[in-house]
């Protein structure tokens, strides 16, 4: 039975997931190509079980050091990811290893349901020899907040290429676990939709920031 805490948590976890476990940059060339849309390429693949696989590439105007930058600001992810509606830093050991709450509390359907969930990341920011890369995973042990309920699994990686001192490539790759490929066939248009526009949030957030990175910390 499909409800409505499994469709929405099958597209969060995949805006905000991946379970590959090294920082080995994915190969999307074997990959079926779903939408191509203002130099945005979003592909899919299928893998054993209930794995469905999505990955996504694209330019941004941007150095990698405020690609990295952009990602530390904890505060600004729920201008930019679609699913999220509000994140707070939870504490923060490092500019590059810190953790975070997020939340969400929204209606779906035309208004129909409400979802409201949440969860605490670990988050750490590694300057690879090249490329840039950020790996964020759930803390299972965080206690959810009142009625909300917890999310129980998600990994996100960035992989962050430079091109020149002003562009950058951004690989993006993500899984979303469907236990029936009936409910994977509703769900696809809707996962698409929402990667779709948070990588047009986050082009055009990074040109929002001041062109110069020598002041800009994460929260």
């Amino acid at each position: 039975m499909i409800t409505r805490n499994s469709i929405f948590n099958s597209i969060l976890l995949l805006i905000l997931s991946c379970l590959s476990v090294s920082a080995q940059k994915p190969n999307f060339s074997q990959w079926d190509l779903e939408n191509s849309v203002d130099d945005i390429k979003i592909f899919t693949k299928d893998s054993t079980g209930s794995l469905k696989k999505f990955g996504a590439e694209f330019v941004v105007n941007a150095s990698s050091e405020k690609v990295k930058i952009f990602l530390r600001k904890v505060k600004d992810y729920e201008n930019w990811i679609d699913g999220i509606n509000a994140c707070d830093l939870v504490s923060k050991l490092s500019e590059d290893s810190y953790s975070y709450h997020f939340y969400i509390n929204r209606k779906i359907f035309f208004g129909l349901y409400e979802i409201k969930k949440d969860g605490v990341v670990n988050s750490t920011v590694t300057q690879k020899p090249d490329f840039v890369y950020v790996e964020s995973n759930i803390d299972r042990a965080a206690a959810k907040v009142e009625d909300y309920d917890r999310i129980s699994h998600y990994q996100v990686k960035w992989y962050v290429l430079p091109i020149d001192g002003s562009r950058s490539k951004i690989i993006y790759e993500g899984v979303v676990d469907v236990q029936l490929n009936f409910a994977y066939s509703i769900i696809k248009p809707a996962i698409l939709e929402n990667l779709e526009g948070t990588f047009k949030n986050m082009r055009a957030g990074l040109k929002g920031m001041r062109q110069s990175t020598a002041s800009l910390k994460s929260e």
